[in-house]
C-alpha cells in the first residue's frame, strides 16, 4: 500500500501535457458476477491395468497383436493348440450318445415282444404243473392200493413243488415286464447322460477358453509370449490398458475440496494439446490424503475415443467455486505502472488517477478495488482509450462510449 501511494505521488507531482487535449473513450464502472478460478495439477492414468493371463495350459499356436496396438472389447488376441481335446471331445461325444440311448431304452419301458415272451414263459410253466399235478395224483392212487412205492410218490410230490415255484416265478417275471424298468433304473441311467453331459461341457470350455478375447476396449503395453510357447494355466501373456474412458487424477488441496464434489465440471489442460480445453466430470473423492501435502486424489473420467490422452501426461485443471458481486472495469481500463495498476477517471474534463487492485478476470472484465474511501464506485465513468501516457490532470475530451464493458466469458480466474 505505502509503494502505491508513494507512486501517486509521485504522478500526482508531474505537469499535465500540454497541447489540445486527449481523445479518450470512458465505460462505467459496474457490479459483475466473478468466480474463484483455482488451478490444480493432475496425470493422466489408465482407467484399468491388468495382466491378461492364459485359462488353460497349451503351446500358443497363434498370436494377434502387438505392443501398441488397440484393440476393441471381444477382440482374438492369441489361441492355443486344440488338437487333443478336440480328439477327447469326440470320445465325450460317443460316451454322451451310449448313455442317452442307454436312458431312452428305460424310459421307453419294455416292449410288446419282451411282454410276449414272458407270457409264454408262464404258460409254458402252468403246463408243466399241471403235468406235475396230474403225476403226484397218480402216485397217491398207487399208493393207496398198495402198488406203488414210497420214493416215487416223494419223487412227484418234488416236482409238483418245483413246478409251482417256476409258476410264481413266471408271474413275477411278467408282472416286471409289464411293469417296466424300476424308478432307481431311470434315476441311475439319466444320471449317467449328466455326467457324460458334463465331460462334453467340460472339454468344449477349454477350447473356448484355449481363445484368449481382449476383455474391454483396451491398448496393448506389453507382450510376453509368443507362437509356439507354452503357457501354464495363469501364465500372463500381455500386459493391458483401458483408455476410453481415459482417468485424470487430480491432487486438490484439503482447503479447495469443496470446488471438487462429485458431479462438478473441471475444464483440463493438457500440455500436449496446447491451447485445447477439455471438459471432465468429477467422480470421486479418494479418502486417502497426503499427510505433508495435504492433498486428496480427486478423480475425473474423460471420454477418449480416438485415444490421444495416454496414461502419464501432464493435465492442469481448473476448478470454479461459487460467484460473487465485485466492481468490475474493462480490461482496457486498467493500467500497470511500476507503483501499481491504475484506472483514470475524469473530474472537469481532466484525467484523475485512481489506484486499484487487479484481482480477477472474467473475459473483457477486471475485478478491482479502489483505495477505502476513493472514488472508484460503481457507475463512475474509467477511461478505456486513450489512457495510454496520460497524467493527472491531462485535459480529455470524451468520446461516444462503446462496448468495450462486455465479457467475453463466464467465470473469472486469479490473476
Amino acid at each position: 500500500m505505502q509503494r502505491v501511494l508513494a507512486g501517486v505521488a509521485f504522478l500526482a507531482c508531474l505537469l499535465p501535457a500540454q497541447g489540445g487535449p486527449t481523445k479518450v473513450t470512458t465505460a462505467r464502472v459496474r457490479k459483475h458476477a466473478f468466480a474463484e478460478r483455482v488451478q490444480v495439477l493432475g496425470e493422466v492414468e489408465a482407467k484399468r491395468t491388468v495382466q491378461l493371463g492364459a485359462e488353460v495350459a497349451g503351446r500358443v499356436a497363434a498370436t494377434s497383436f502387438e505392443e501398441g496396438e488397440r484393440f476393441d472389447e471381444g477382440a482374438v488376441l492369441l489361441r492355443l493348440d486344440t488338437g487333443a481335446r478336440e480328439i477327447a471331445v469326440r470320445g465325450a461325444e460317443a460316451r454322451l450318445e451310449v448313455a442317452r440311448q442307454q436312458f431312452a431304452e428305460f424310459k421307453a419301458g419294455s416292449r410288446r415282444e419282451e411282454i410276449l415272451d414272458a407270457e409264454a414263459n408262464l404258460e409254458q410253466a402252468k403246463a408243466l404243473l399241471i403235468e406235475a399235478e396230474e403225476d403226484l395224483e397218480r402216485e397217491r392212487g398207487k399208493q393207496q392200493s398198495d402198488i406203488g412205492s414210497q420214493k416215487t410218490l416223494t419223487i412227484a410230490n418234488a416236482l409238483a413243488a418245483s413246478r409251482r415255484a417256476a409258476v410264481a416265478s413266471a408271474e413275477q417275471q411278467l408282472a416286471l415286464v409289464r411293469k417296466g424298468p424300476r424308478i432307481e433304473q431311470l434315476a441311475r441311467a439319466e444320471a449317467e447322460v449328466a455326467l457324460r453331459q458334463a465331460e462334453v461341457d467340460a472339454i468344449k470350455d477349454e477350447i473356448a477358453r484355449a481363445t484368449v478375447h481382449a476383455p474391454f476396449r483396451c491398448a496393448v503395453t506389453q507382450k510376453l509370449v509368443g507362437t509356439g510357447s507354452f503357457v501354464r494355466v495363469g501364465d500372463a501373456v500381455a500386459s493391458l490398458v483401458q483408455i476410453d474412458p481415459i482417468r485424470v487424477t487430480l491432487s486438490v488441496p484439503e482447503r479447495l475440496l469443496a470446488l471438487a464434489q462429485v458431479g462438478t465440471s473441471v475444464v483440463l489442460q493438457v500440455d500436449a494439446f496446447e491451447g485445447e480445453e477439455l471438459r471432465a466430470e468429477v467422480k470421486a473423492i479418494v479418502p486417502r490424503g497426503d499427510g505433508l501435502a495435504r492433498t486428496f486424489p480427486v478423480r475425473l473420467e474423460v471420454p477418449n475415443p480416438e485415444g490421444r490422452l495416454l496414461p502419464g501426461m501432464f493435465v492442469r485443471a481448473t476448478l470454479v467455486g461459487a460467484s460473487r458481486d465485485k466492481l468490475a472495469v474493462p480490461r482496457d481500463a486498467v493500467v500497470t505502472t511500476s507503483a501499481g495498476s491504475v484506472v483514470y477517471t475524469v473530474a472537469e474534463g481532466k484525467a484523475v488517477i485512481v489506484p486499484v487492485q487487479a484481482l480477477a478476470v472474467d473475459g473483457d472484465l477486471v475485478e478491482v478495488e479502489g483505495l477505502p474511501g476513493g472514488p472508484l464506485v460503481e457507475g463512475v465513468e474509467v477511461i478505456v482509450r486513450g489512457n495510454d501516457g496520460l497524467r493527472p490532470g491531462t485535459p480529455v475530451q470524451v468520446l461516444p462510449a462503446s462496448d468495450a464493458g462486455r465479457p467475453s466469458k463466464p467465470g473469472g480466474e486469479a490473476r
